[in-house]
């Protein structure tokens, strides 16, 4: 079967031309026109991979943080009843940082970090903060210094609330019956 003339001669290529088939040029050059429009859309897909990849990031960081802070306080409360000696949660610089204390005596009086990798001073995310705590359902003026556990039981129980830029929340909570640390988004 032959092809029609008129579908040959739309088919033709650049390369094929007349004009370059004659000098011998073959044309393998992009125009500018055709480097522009490849980098206006490389710079459109850019800038839309960002700004849907930085929500992402903040609600990852938030439930990192959550996890990092409730793992802490399950370590103190349950060093607390292996040791017998009073541990704490203790915050730093604005509560942006935080570790795990543990008394020197039974009184509580002087506490120093867990020989541990929980005694590590740790960083809340920069995107992360404290947006508030509560004990038995009424909120605290202000954030406490520390969340501190007492071998009797006693200690802090409550909701200590973390929030992100965008306004995602995360509620860690502390049982004041079984000292079972959960988090609830």
């Amino acid at each position: 079967m032959k092809t029609p003339a008129c579908i040959k001669s739309a088919v033709r290529t650049r390369a094929s031309s007349p004009h370059r088939a004659a000098s011998g040029q073959a044309d393998l050059a992009f125009t500018l026109i055709e480097m522009l429009l490849v980098v206006v859309m490389l710079a459109t897909l850019t800038g839309t991979l960002a700004i849907s990849l930085s929500g992402r990031l903040d609600r990852h960081a938030l439930r990192i943080a959550g996890k990092d802070l409730a793992a802490a306080v399950r370590f103190s409360v349950s060093e607390t009843k292996l040791t017998r000696l009073p541990h704490r949660v203790a915050f730093h610089d604005d509560l942006t940082r935080y570790r795990v204390e543990r008394a020197e005596s039974t009184a509580g009086s002087e506490y120093g970090p867990v020989k541990s990798l929980a005694g590590r001073m740790k960083m809340l995310a920069k995107q992360v903060r404290i947006l508030g705590t509560s004990v038995d359902g009424e909120p605290l003026d202000t954030a406490p210094e520390s969340l501190p556990q007492y071998p009797d039981g006693s200690g802090f129980h409550g909701k200590i609330q973390l929030a992100n830029r965008t306004g995602e929340t995360l509620t860690i909570e502390v049982s004041s019956v079984t000292g079972q640390v959960w988090i609830a988004e």
